[in-house]
């Protein structure tokens, strides 16, 4: 895992879904032209 430990007191796991989700949120709010 490349994602830093005690980054909000979550595990890695989390954080790298979390981010995931969000960044389809980003990518289906501004799709690619």
């Amino acid at each position: 895992a490349d994602a830093p430990l005690g980054e909000d007191n979550e595990p890695a796991q989390v954080s790298s879904r979390s981010h995931t989700l969000l960044t389809l949120c980003v990518e289906c709010s501004m799709p690619l032209e």
